[in-house]
Order: structure tokens, then C-alpha cells, then sequence
């Protein structure tokens, strides 16, 4: 049943804020207008729970983003769904002068195959690449079985698969010779990624009575 809660008191803290600013420049040194920028958090303990995104705001590629707490952070920029440019940076007052270099992002491919190479029902399964906190690519599907996203940013992903049929379970997922589901996706500037994605029927029931 509902209820209704009174008194809740919530406390706000004054944190001291800082601007951080720089330029995005293409691989030949060129402003990249029409840029997007994005701040992640990198550690544990920050109030920052979200990201800070921004867009480069002249010809020469200037930008710059506000209201960032001291930290350890990620910057992540994008353009034209075909470059990228990851840096970490460390925040302890204004930071100016950060300049950010685009390169090729990498493209990554994943394949579902049922074990025992049955097909795989059509269903509504989604695959995301987790890089941090609640960021990161949904690959975008072109069949039942396959599906791929261009302009990866190089990180260490985590790989999820989600909206599987019932009774079925990911098994596996490989990337050549590495164990994706224990040691995570290392995605590099510019590669090409071929994921293998193996889910199995069998997975068991739990049963039992609440009391």
C-alpha cells in the first residue's frame, strides 16, 4: 500500500566549482568546430554522479565547461560519427590549455550464435559497451544476430547483453583469444573489433517460498 512520508530533510553542501578550457584540433592541427565534449568522473566520491557535456564554440575549436569539481576525470570528444579523442585529466583549480587531438574512432562488430547453433529467436536484445558509470554505446542492430557501432571511443569496456528470451543466458563472449566476461574489452584508437557472443537454453530455475 502507499504511504505518505513527511520531514525529510535534505542538506546541501557548498563545493568549490572550477572551469576547465581548451581547444579540440583535428590530426593536422586544424580547429574542429561542431564538436562534442564530454567530462566523466573518474573516481569514487565526487558529488559529480553525471556528466558534463559542451560543444566546441568557435572555428578554431574552443571550449570550455563549468561547475567542475576537484578530481579525476575522463574527457571524451567526438565529431561526425567518424572521430574521437579520449584524455584523462586532473582537476585542481581552472585548468586552460587543454588541447585535444581527433583521431579515427575504432568499430566495433558482435555476432550472437546459439550454442549448439540453433537460431536465435527474434527478440528485442540490446548490446551495450559500459566504459564508466552509466556512459558508454549501444550497438546499433543489422539483423537478428548482428550488430555494430563506428566511432568507439578507445577504453576498457564492460559488455552487456540485455532484453534475451527467457531461459536464455550469455555464455560467453569472446574477442579473438580474450575471455570478454572476465577481463573486460580493451578497445584501441582506430581498431577493428570483432565480438563473438554465445548464449545458452539451459539456464537453471530458482525456486523457493517467501514468508
Amino acid at each position: 500500500t502507499g504511504a505518505r512520508v513527511n520531514g525529510i530533510d535534505i542538506t546541501m553542501a557548498r563545493v568549490r566549482t572550477y572551469t576547465v578550457s581548451g581547444r579540440v584540433v583535428t590530426g593536422a592541427g586544424a580547429g574542429a568546430p561542431g564538436t562534442s565534449i564530454t567530462l566523466r568522473g573518474q573516481e569514487r566520491g565526487l558529488d559529480l554522479d553525471f556528466t558534463l557535456e559542451t560543444t566546441t564554440r568557435s572555428a578554431s575549436g574552443d571550449f570550455e565547461l563549468r561547475g567542475v569539481q576537484s578530481g579525476r576525470y575522463q574527457i571524451v570528444v567526438t565529431r561526425a560519427g567518424s572521430e574521437v579523442a579520449v584524455m584523462p585529466l586532473e582537476v585542481a583549480g581552472n585548468v586552460e590549455g587543454v588541447r585535444a587531438v581527433l583521431g579515427k574512432g575504432a568499430q566495433v562488430k558482435a555476432g550472437m550464435v546459439m550454442e549448439g547453433g540453433d537460431r536465435i529467436k527474434p527478440q528485442r536484445w540490446q548490446i551495450f559497451l559500459k566504459a564508466n558509470g552509466p556512459s558508454g554505446y549501444f550497438l546499433e542492430p543489422e539483423g537478428e544476430q548482428t550488430a555494430t557501432q563506428s566511432n568507439v571511443a578507445p577504453d576498457r569496456y564492460e559488455v552487456q547483453v540485455m532484453g534475451l528470451a527467457a531461459g536464455t543466458y550469455v555464455k560467453s563472449i569472446r574477442a579473438g583469444e580474450t575471455d570478454v566476461l572476465n577481463h573486460g574489452l580493451a578497445v584501441a584508437q582506430g581498431a577493428a573489433v570483432q565480438l563473438e557472443i554465445t548464449v545458452a537454453a539451459d539456464a537453471g530455475k530458482v525456486e523457493g517460498t517467501v514468508t
